[in-house]
């Protein structure tokens, strides 16, 4: 199933991830003739994909692989995604407060 929302996409594949560490995947694919991008994360039972065209997107990318790579080494996986909406509330609870101790 395609999700298109990269937010639910990454909550949906780091909520795969924590329930069957053992038997997820995460693969990516690069078509260059359409210059689309998909990525997909299985656990034979479950199976998620995005897709995109956009070279903005590269950027969530790397965030993401590391993510799956800081699942992946640790011993106890915990959800750690943060949505972009969360990081922009953070970001401007930061630096009003910043402004204020000024």
């Amino acid at each position: 199933m395609y999700i298109s929302n990269w937010d639910t996409f990454c909550k949906r594949a780091e909520e795969i991830y924590i329930a069957h560490p053992n038997k997820t995947r995460y693969t990516h694919k690069y078509r260059h003739v359409d210059s689309q991008l998909v990525l997909k994360v299985t656990d034979d039972v479950t199976t998620i994909k995005f897709r995109t065209n956009q070279a903005n997107d590269m950027k969530k990318l790397l965030e993401f692989n590391a993510l799956m790579f800081k699942h992946t080494t640790s011993a106890t996986p915990t959800p750690a995604y943060i949505s972009t909406a969360e990081k922009a509330a953070a970001a401007a609870a930061s630096s009003s407060s910043s402004s204020l101790s000024l």
